[in-house]
């Protein structure tokens, strides 16, 4: 598992092999930059997606957040389900979460 944090990162994923996921922050923005930096350079890495995320979105998520980033993000449109998915729970409860939440479990 990996966060993305700048671009050596990039070139580090376009090498793995091993089996690993992206562990993005759970908003508009994260999807957004999984989609542009991270699946074009090796797309064996799927984004890390807790099962009940739904609950801590709605819970514990930050609606200024998601409206600060809604208007550039809001036509995301991936071929991945279970991304799909994550942009119908953020848009449904107008929240986001940073992946920083889970640390403090």
């Amino acid at each position: 598992m990996f966060i993305y944090r700048n671009k050596a990162a990039l070139r580090f994923i376009e090498t793995l092999e091993n089996k690993a996921y992206y562990f993005g922050d759970f908003d508009l923005y994260g999807i957004k930059i999984y989609l542009q930096e991270i699946e074009p350079r090796n797309s064996k890495i799927p984004f890390f997606i807790p099962k009940n995320i739904e609950y801590f979105i709605k819970k514990y998520g930050h609606e200024k957040l998601y409206q600060k980033q809604y208007e550039s993000t809001k036509n995301l449109n991936p071929d991945d389900h279970g991304l799909k998915n994550l942009i119908t729970i953020i848009h449904k409860h107008q929240k986001s979460l940073k992946q920083e939440f889970f640390i403090n479990l």
